[in-house]
């Protein structure tokens, strides 16, 4: 496969620009992390207590695991985020462009049944999925939760991370289609230059 047919260019306003293009990097790193993980984990045998690598090798994944965590909260945690999926529909420019991608209505709730339905996931798994998976990064990521008047003993969750690479790439195919709206040359207003690679029909049999 050569990927250089997967490249592609457009042009995008400033804040838009900024927006996708670190929400874009997330994901796709995102993705990345949850493979990793996943990888890791399928070869585990080789790695037992005998093994004078099982040490890296715990601390590899651990790290890979918590990387898809701290990513999948940036875009789907708190949604005073900055790179959160609502602001996908801060500015008009973007609003446009959701409603010509499929989307019914740019709200909140619009957004969020798109990306779910991308997904074939119900409201009531990802809502459970949202909390305990930002009780994990705040108890365990951001701070570490250790007091036992705070937390007791098996408490904490460990989300897996099936929901986090489901919903990974139904926010990239999303970005990548946003994209697609906007021109192949700049212009006055369209002047950033957006590169980035157009797997939507590869994504679509990812999940």
């Amino acid at each position: 496969m050569d990927l250089s047919d997967y490249k592609k260019t457009v042009y995008i306003p400033h804040t838009e620009y900024r927006l996708i293009s670190a929400m874009y990097e997330l994901v796709c790193d995102g993705v990345f992390y949850c493979m990793y993980k996943s990888y890791f984990d399928s070869i585990a045998e080789s790695f037992n207590k005998k093994t004078p690598n099982h040490i890296w090798f715990i601390h590899t994944v651990n790290a890979y695991y918590d990387l898809a965590v701290s990513h999948w909260c940036k875009v789907f945690g708190s949604h005073s985020e900055p790179t959160h999926y609502y602001n996908l529909i801060e500015t008009q420019s973007l609003v446009i462009k959701l409603l010509e991608v499929g989307i019914e209505a740019a709200d909140t709730e619009h957004l969020k049944g798109f990306l779910l339905n991308g997904c074939n996931l119900k409201a009531e798994e990802y809502d459970t999925y949202h909390q305990l998976t930002k009780e994990y990064r705040d108890r365990n990521l951001v701070h570490r939760e250790h007091s036992p008047d705070e937390i007791n003993d098996g408490d904490l969750y460990f989300p897996k991370l099936d929901i986090a690479k489901d919903t990974f790439l139904s926010l990239a195919l999303l970005l990548i289609n946003l994209a697609k709206k906007f021109p192949e040359v700049g212009d006055e207003v369209n002047s950033y230059r957006f590169l980035y690679g157009d797997f939507s029909e590869s994504l679509r049999y990812a999940r």
